[in-house]
């Protein structure tokens, strides 16, 4: 019980080691390109989420976790201006992200990978509910590319800390286990030889 004890200490340490390092990135560039202070939330939040998922996940799911996160997280800066300027279609843009992130899962392990990324930056989003600039800074591409580098900055931070964890801390990730293999398949009565 007491190394189990340890096991998830350190576990947390390396999650809140890779959030320190992506709101620190944000940090750095919220004081740097003027940016207003939800994007070190944005930071946080999909930072602390990502860790979570990606802790045992192999270099495919993690490259598709960097390809996809920041999109997702462009998207969904999207979504809060729609939903605060018209409310009704944002919420409606809103739950059908959510139903398709959730709708995919059911196409096998990687469409639930998918869907997992897909909906962290909407659930980030009921936290961080306004736009991420001042107003004066607004334009739709501006904004939606500082929501993509926060995306792919809380990636790195993940990616990071996890690897150097697994490299040269105490435990490596513990892959989770695959589906049992099922019974072998007969071919049909017509195809046997």
């Amino acid at each position: 019980m007491t190394v189990k004890l340890i096991r998830n200490a350190y576990e947390a340490g390396l999650t809140m080691t890779a959030v320190l390092l992506s709101w620190g990135a944000a940090l750095a560039l919220e004081g740097a390109a003027g940016l207003h202070t939800d994007v070190l939330v944005l930071a946080v939040a999909l930072t602390l989420t990502l860790a979570a998922t990606q802790r045992t996940a192999d270099t495919r799911r993690r490259l598709m976790s960097l390809m996809l996160l920041p999109v997702t997280a462009a998207a969904s800066i999207f979504v809060g201006r729609l939903l605060a300027s018209h409310y009704a279609a944002g919420a409606a843009v809103f739950t059908a992200g959510m139903a398709l992130a959730i709708w995919i899962r059911r196409f096998g392990p990687a469409a639930t990978k998918a869907g997992t990324l897909i909906a962290l930056p909407l659930v980030a989003l009921l936290v961080v509910p306004g736009p991420a600039l001042p107003a004066e800074a607004q334009s739709g591409l501006v904004t939606w590319g500082w929501a993509a580098l926060i995306g792919f900055m809380a990636c790195c931070s993940v990616w990071l800390v996890q690897a150097l964890g697994d490299r040269r801390g105490p435990w490596r990730a513990a892959p989770t286990p695959g589906p049992p293999p099922g019974p072998a398949r007969r071919a049909p009565q017509c195809c046997r030889t």
